[in-house]
């Protein structure tokens, strides 16, 4: 068994504190709040070794919506087309479109 190096140990709490920051933003996203939105937007770009995460978290919210909050997600997501690639925003669109 491998111990993880300190190295290691600092990514996977900074990835956990991302994912846990992001997570609880965006279950506070209730209503079509464009402050909101774009705090959220900001804290992606600042976690963008994270995105897959992200995007995972995103995906995982999107499927326990109404959907309202589904259209208030996908205000979100399209302020992203500049922020992370589009081969990703596409296959995050095919899977929330798949719901």
């Amino acid at each position: 068994m491998s111990e993880q190096t300190p190295a290691e140990a600092g990514a996977a709490g900074a990835r956990e504190d991302a994912c846990r920051d992001y997570q609880s933003s965006l279950e506070d996203l209730t209503f079509n709040s464009k402050p909101h939105i774009n705090m959220l937007t900001i804290l992606a770009e600042e976690n963008l070794p994270f995105a897959k995460e992200i995007v995972s978290l995103i995906e995982a919210q999107t499927a326990k919506v109404d959907e309202n909050t589904r259209k208030s997600l996908f205000k979100l997501r399209s302020t992203w087309d500049e922020i992370f690639p589009l081969k990703k925003l596409y296959a995050l669109d095919v899977r929330v479109n798949s719901l």
